[in-house]
């Protein structure tokens, strides 16, 4: 069981992660396009975007959920006395 749950952990760990270097990348991107707009003087449009603050939050939401569960199930795993 507590073999379970360290997977577990493991993988949404690895879900968040893959998540923030997406995020990273996307922002390293965006600020290197925008140097070279600059550089080359060209106006910049500003483009809004609404997903990225809700992305962060979802993020967010599965890291304390995954810490829950995670939490919850080693305390069930270490009350069962051994055989």
């Amino acid at each position: 069981m507590l073999r379970q749950v360290v997977k577990q952990f493991s993988d949404g760990l690895n879900q968040i992660s893959d998540h923030i270097k997406r995020r990273t990348v996307s922002q390293i991107r965006t600020a290197l396009k925008k140097k070279a707009f600059e550089d080359a003087g060209l106006p910049i449009r500003q483009i809004t975007t609404v997903a990225q603050p809700q992305q962060t939050q979802t993020a967010q939401q599965q890291v304390v959920s995954l810490l829950f569960n995670t939490s919850a199930l080693f305390q069930t795993s270490t009350s069962i006395p051994n055989s």
